[in-house]
């Protein structure tokens, strides 16, 4: 009885292996590090920086008034350019997109 028992305590071990072996074999693996995409402050300070009171664009204290616009609700794209220019009137100057 007791090899049966040992059996059970290695069957999910060798179970989330294998799932792990196939999610490499068919995803694969991306080598994204946090560097290669960061900003670079001392290169683009005179375009975009940012202190604790306010973000700058080209050395402007600039306020975001941002929106969340979910393109999925409205199939018809016919009706996406007038929805985005709706938010630009109401004042906002980013949107999200999701």
């Amino acid at each position: 009885m007791t090899p049966l028992y040992s059996l059970f305590a290695l069957l999910p071990i060798l179970l989330s292996g294998f799932i792990l072996y196939t999610h490499r074999r068919t995803y694969g693996s991306l080598d994204i590090s946090t560097e290669s995409v960061a900003y670079q402050r001392q290169e683009y300070h005179s375009l975009l920086d940012w202190d604790k009171y306010a973000l700058q664009i080209v050395g402007r204290p600039s306020l975001v008034l941002a929106g969340e616009f979910h393109y999925w609700r409205y199939p018809d794209r016919s009706r996406w350019e007038h929805i985005l220019q709706q938010y630009r009137a109401l004042g906002f100057n980013a949107i999200r997109i999701y």
